[in-house]
């Protein structure tokens, strides 16, 4: 990400073994509050990163035309 010598990792504060766990986890609708600390801190981090990049999830809109001929 930056040139300071810092993995990804280090940059992001979580694995992405722990991202890949936040991610299955709230895929399978658990509840979050009787997560521990850690857990706590990852899954913040996650659902941070994952709502500021939405817009790179979502299909590009596309505008239909249509055209009709007329005889």
């Amino acid at each position: 990400m930056w040139d300071d010598g810092r993995t990804d990792e280090d940059q992001i504060g979580a694995t992405y073994v722990e991202l890949e766990w936040a991610m299955e986890y709230l895929s399978m609708k658990k509840d979050t509050g009787a997560l521990e600390d850690r857990q706590k801190v990852v899954m913040d981090l996650y659902q941070k990163l994952n709502r500021a990049n939405q817009h790179k999830m979502q299909p590009i809109p596309v505008c239909e035309i249509i055209y009709l001929l007329m005889n």
